[in-house]
């Protein structure tokens, strides 16, 4: 049994005003991909393991056409190189938006589908946040994706993504996934599947896998912060190829359950303006109080350069707070020639995000 593995992981911000660029992904390709854990698994069970590239990037703006098109091709062209498998295992995300292309995974899988036909299976594991263009599904015959978010069933998914691959090729049975997408987009915060109501709804889907003739079941949340043509939650059943119908009618009880549910998404934590939550921070007895900028969120692809609560934290003359990070090397540069306990002069912030924040005048 031959599986080939690779794959192209981004989740792209279109509202992010800086491109993702080649030399932005971290790439694994050769024999380095088989040391990947899910490559050690693979050959544990007395798998030939084909690798091509496995490429991916920090969540930032949209994926420029050349940087997508070069890595695509590097995978295609080792996957060519490799001759016939029995089967594609792949690690991608399902919100990664390319420049001129739009789509980066369907686009992907389109084109491996020309190198390895129909009869190969494919299996795919992807983010939750990922924005699934329905056509997907045409071109993938196994989609799995994350079920925690915060994320901490990446490995096992990936694992889950091999091992279906493989029973598949073991019995003949080649699986079919269905997807249905209702028309809900949250942020990432309002969703986390340990708290009501994400948990009850992540929780189904153990139970909608023991279902006659379904092999696995996924809900998708969506990447908020990107306005691309597929942006929305969905709902993903895969079927061991005999019973489709039966996918497509739980795919939809659980479109419709997370449906049903919409309004009861929120934040956890107390939300409000700036100037609102550093009054309530500056009056709380409790210290210390973290407000966090969900809008300028670096794990979502945002610059982190707005410094909106460094200027308002000096507007209210507040001598006891640390803002963690904002992204400006040209102020780090000056305070590394300035050296300990010299004195600097400079702005920090705006320089890359200019419609939410502008440069803050400091001095230290």
């Amino acid at each position: 049994m031959r599986i080939a593995l690779g794959g192209m992981g981004h989740e792209s911000n279109t509202f992010s005003p800086l491109p993702t660029n080649i030399e932005d992904f971290n790439v694994i390709e050769g024999g380095k991909l088989l040391e990947d854990e899910v490559a050690k698994y693979l050959i544990g069970e007395g798998v030939e393991v084909v690798p091509t590239v496995y490429a991916w990037a920090l969540p930032s703006g949209v994926v420029s056409r050349s940087a997508f098109l070069r890595l695509e091709d590097e995978l295609l062209k080792a996957l060519e190189d490799s001759g016939k498998v029995d089967g594609v295992c792949l690690f991608l995300h399902g919100a990664m938006e390319v420049e001129g292309i739009g789509d980066g995974e369907t686009n992907l899988l389109k084109r491996i589908r020309e190198v390895v036909g129909w009869r190969v299976t494919v299996s795919v594991a992807l983010d939750l946040h990922g924005n699934l263009n329905p056509q997907i599904v045409e071109y993938a015959d196994i989609l799995t994706a994350y079920r925690t978010t915060p994320h901490v069933d990446v490995f096992e998914t990936r694992l889950k993504a091999a091992r279906l691959l493989i029973r598949s090729i073991k019995t003949g049975i080649k699986p079919t996934s269905t997807i249905v997408k209702p028309p809900v987009l949250l942020p990432g915060e309002y969703v986390v599947t340990s708290i009501k109501p994400a948990a009850s709804i992540y929780r189904s889907l153990e139970e909608i896998d023991r279902r006659l003739g379904v092999v696995d079941s996924s809900m998708l949340v969506g990447m908020a912060w990107a306005d691309t043509l597929h942006a929305s939650a969905s709902a993903v059943v895969v079927s061991d190829g005999r019973r489709e119908s039966r996918a497509y009618e739980m795919a939809c009880r659980l479109a419709e359950a997370y449906w049903d549910k919409r309004g009861e998404f929120k934040l956890e934590v107390e939300a409000g303006e700036v100037d609102d939550l550093i009054r309530v921070a500056k009056a709380s007895m409790k210290k210390p109080v973290f407000i966090s900028d969900s809008g300028d969120n670096v794990t979502a692809g945002a610059p982190g350069d707005v410094p909106i609560f460094i200027e308002r934290l000096l507007a209210f003359k507040v001598e006891d707070a640390v803002v963690a990070g904002i992204y400006d090397p040209d102020a780090v540069r000056l305070c590394r020639e300035a050296g300990l306990g010299g004195d600097v002069k400079t702005s920090i912030g705006g320089k890359i995000d200019k419609i939410n924040g502008y440069p803050v005048e400091v001095k230290g």
